[in-house]
């Protein structure tokens, strides 16, 4: 059995996948390979997965930005994401964190739009590169708050946050485990956390709606699904070791260890969940007439 990853190996949605997986494997009886077939923005892993067999034998780790996101930016997609796969279940997810260089003067992420709007135009955000989720809460961000910044793309998040460090951008927002680090030594500062409640890995950082903008509510995600075909009987299996692994105390301290939240349920919840994001970003990304293609 192999879950495909549409990503390089490394990210967090490989080390949630491989530690779920393992886990999954002894419950199931069966070796669980990880297999990363990384390119296209995700595309090739997805599409690869929705033409194999729906024996349940072949999974795909879905994720905001490989699936969700694509889908809802682009106009021509090799795959329809609701048609061509099922769900077995979410496996965990990741905190979002809006930072700032420490030059700023903001505390808040209310503080920042003020700032932004007092230097309009001269303010940059950066990302991960076109199309993601930190591209587009800042988009969606300039929308809702009436401000002017210019998008900086990065190959990856690494080289964004080393140039909010060096003030080049003034704002980045994404996973709070790959900023932990540069929040703690106090290199960039924390304004707002993208969480319901306040994470108590930083208990004096508002949530983004306690700062005004409760759309931006949300997190990053990292669940299972397979071809369409797939029977019943295939799914509660594998949804039954999706569970169980999620449930043990091992798994749960390994990806609590990651900063990610461990997230079981049966399939229908996933689903809903799946289509509901389908629904927000398709509207977020109509509204800011941000062009992806």
């Amino acid at each position: 059995m192999k879950i495909v990853v549409p990503y390089a190996a490394g990210g967090p949605s490989d080390t949630v996948t491989r530690v779920v997986g393992q886990r999954m494997s002894t419950f199931l009886g069966v070796p669980v390979v990880v297999d990363n077939r990384a390119g296209a923005n995700a595309l090739i892993g997805m599409e690869f997965v929705a033409r194999q067999p729906a024996d349940g034998y072949t999974l795909v780790m879905f994720s905001q930005g490989g699936s969700v996101l694509n889908s809802a930016a682009k106009e021509k997609m090799p795959y329809d994401l609701i048609k061509d796969f099922r769900a077995i279940g979410n496996m965990a997810t990741l905190p979002q964190v809006a930072v700032t260089n420490v030059d700023t003067p903001a505390r808040t992420l209310s503080e920042f739009v003020t700032y932004a709007k007092s230097r309009q135009g001269r303010i940059s955000f950066g990302s991960s590169g076109p199309g993601g989720s930190p591209h587009l809460m800042g988009e969606w961000l300039k929308h809702l708050a009436g401000i002017e910044m210019t998008h900086v793309p990065y190959k990856g998040t690494g080289p964004a946050t080393a140039d909010l460090i060096a003030g080049h951008i003034q704002l980045l927002y994404t996973e709070l485990p790959v900023l932990a680090e540069h929040i703690k030594d106090g290199r960039i500062r924390a304004i707002a956390i993208g969480t319901r409640n306040r994470s108590p890995l930083l208990p004096n950082v508002p949530t983004v709606a306690e700062s005004g903008f409760p759309q931006l509510t949300g997190t990053n995600w990292f669940g299972l699904e397979v071809p369409s075909a797939t029977p019943d009987a295939v799914v509660k299996v594998l949804n039954d070791a999706l569970n169980k692994a999620l449930e043990h105390p091992e798994t749960r301290a390994a990806l609590q260890a990651q900063g990610a939240d461990p997230d079981p349920g049966p399939p229908e919840k996933f689903d809903k969940f799946v289509r509901d994001e389908l629904v927000r970003w398709t509207g977020v990304i109509k509204s800011t007439r941000v062009q992806l293609n």
